[in-house]
C-alpha cells in the first residue's frame, strides 16, 4: 500500500524505509538512543548477548518505523502480536478512546512542548521497541511487533496508563500461578468509566 502524497509515511509513524537524511523526530535514525536502549538492555538482560540466528532478514522495528513528535492524532493498531490479541486490541481501543479525550492518567501528549519529557518519551519508545529486537530475534522478521511472552506487562501498562489496576486476580497467589484471559478484564470498560465519572460503559465491557 503506498500512502501520498510522498513521505506522509514518516509523519504518521507507519512502517518505511530509513533515510540517511531524515529528521531528528525519526527515532530510526537517533543512533545515540537506539544505543543508550541496547545498552541498558543488554546490562539488565545479559543472556540476550547470545543472539540465535534463524531469520537472516529480521529488521529491528525501530530500523522501519519513524515517529514524528507532531502526530499526536493518528493512532495505528493491530500491528502487535501475542497470544492475547482479542485482549489486547479490546484495551489498546479503550487506551485510543481515553487518549483523545484526553483522559489518561498518564498521558503522552502532556510531553509536547517539553523537550525534558519528550527527550524521555522517545527513549521510552526506542528502549521499548528495542527490547523485541533482542527478546524476539527469530520471530516475526519485520513484520510486527511481537512479545508472545510479554503481553501480560503490555496490558499492565495501559492499564497504568487508564489509571485502572492491573491487578485483578484479588490475591498474591493468583497473580503469580493463575494465567491471565479475557474474563479477567470484563469489567475494565466500566472501571474506566466509572473511574472518569461517565458511568456505565457504552459497550464492550461483557
Amino acid at each position: 500500500m503506498k500512502f501520498l502524497p510522498d513521505g506522509i509515511e514518516k509523519e504518521l509513524g507507519l512502517p518505511h524505509e530509513p533515510a540517511q537524511s531524515a529528521p531528528e523526530e525519526d527515532l530510526a535514525n537517533q543512533q545515540d538512543l537506539l544505543e543508550k536502549a541496547d545498552l541498558e538492555i543488554l546490562e539488565r538482560f545479559p543472556r540476550l548477548k547470545d543472539q540465535p540466528v534463524w531469520n537472516k532478514d529480521y529488521v529491528p522495528v525501530t530500523d522501519t518505523t519513524g515517529i514524528d513528535s507532531n502526530d499526536a492524532v493518528n493512532p495505528i493498531v493491530g500491528m502487535s502480536g501475542n497470544f492475547s490479541n482479542t485482549i489486547t486490541a479490546h484495551i489498546q481501543g479503550l487506551w485510543i478512546s481515553a487518549y483523545f479525550q484526553g483522559l489518561l492518567t498518564k498521558d503522552p501528549a502532556e510531553a509536547v512542548d517539553d523537550e525534558a519529557a519528550m527527550h524521555d518519551l522517545r527513549y521510552q519508545t526506542v528502549l521499548h521497541n528495542r527490547w523485541g529486537k533482542w527478546r524476539y530475534p527469530t520471530d516475526w522478521g519485520n513484520k510486527a511487533p511481537s512479545f508472545i511472552f510479554d503481553a501480560v506487562p503490555y496490558l499492565d501498562l495501559l492499564q497504568n496508563d487508564l489509571g485502572v489496576c492491573p491487578h485483578r486476580k484479588g490475591g498474591a497467589l493468583a497473580e503469580m500461578w493463575s494465567p491471565y484471559i479475557a474474563r479477567d478484564y470484563r469489567t475494565i470498560n466500566d472501571e474506566w468509566a466509572n473511574l472518569n465519572g461517565n458511568g456505565k460503559a457504552a459497550s464492550g465491557s461483557s
